[in-house]
């Protein structure tokens, strides 16, 4: 997703699909998925926050302790963009 983002200069609604429709073939849920990234076109040297977070949910068998809570899996990405205007 990133190195789409970087050669479009954006996350643009074409490469969101793109992913949801791949996670979606990997059984994700696409409604819970959520994609980030510049709406707007970021020019070559520009540098790109992109980032995908999904949740989690409790990790333990059993929470024994009460301590165990529900997190998302975060993966953030910097990313220079490649965009060249026309």
């Amino acid at each position: 997703m990133a190195h789409l983002a970087a050669l479009e200069g954006r996350l643009s609604p074409e490469i969101k699909e793109q992913v949801l429709s791949d996670l979606d073939d990997l059984y994700f849920d696409r409604d819970s998925v959520k994609l980030e990234g510049p709406d707007t076109v970021s020019l070559r040297g520009e540098v790109m926050d992109v980032s995908l977070r999904y949740p989690q949910g409790p990790t333990q068998i059993f929470d024994l302790f009460g301590t165990d809570e529900a997190r998302d899996y975060y993966y953030p990405i910097s990313i220079m963009s490649e965009y060249l205007e026309p």
